[in-house]
């Protein structure tokens, strides 16, 4: 199966003879997408970056602390992933690109969490180095039912 089997494709020719002209280039473009695709599945990608921990907090808020309007939130389920530059790394990965990308974390949980990150994707970390006496870059975003809260 090509890396890009899942995607939809318009292969029904009465469909796409009625189809007015900007679906028909929309169309155009994600069959020629595809087929670049299909021609990358071993290409070598050499990227770049920052690198952080992307930490998201899940709950539902219901009431506002009392000493000001702050909303309390109740956290249900949490979820850790590599963000910035390693993000765009994990995503080519998941294309079929062999991906050497080189970044820093430091010498603490999130970078580790990071790099086992990279290694469940099947992606090499000979490119990350670790920094003692510095910390990885984490962001942490809290949503409460849906909406970010900070």
């Amino acid at each position: 199966m090509s890396t890009v089997a899942k995607y939809h494709s318009c292969d029904d020719t009465r469909r796409y003879d009625n189809m007015e002209e900007g679906k028909r280039q929309r169309v155009k473009i994600l069959k020629d997408l595809r087929g670049l695709l299909d021609k990358m599945d071993s290409s070598k990608v050499t990227l770049i970056g920052d690198i952080m921990l992307d930490r998201y907090h899940h709950g539902y808020s219901n009431r506002l602390i009392s000493t000001a309007p702050v909303p309390v939130l109740k956290i249900q389920h949490s979820e850790e992933s590599p963000g910035a530059a390693a993000h765009i790394a994990r995503g080519l990965g998941s294309l079929g690109l062999n991906v050497s990308f080189f970044s820093c974390v430091g010498d603490d949980r999130e970078g580790e969490v990071i790099k086992s990150q990279f290694l469940s994707d099947g992606l090499s970390i000979d490119g990350i180095e670790t920094v003692s006496n510095r910390q990885t870059l984490t962001k942490i975003r809290f949503f409460g039912s849906r909406q970010s809260l900070l």
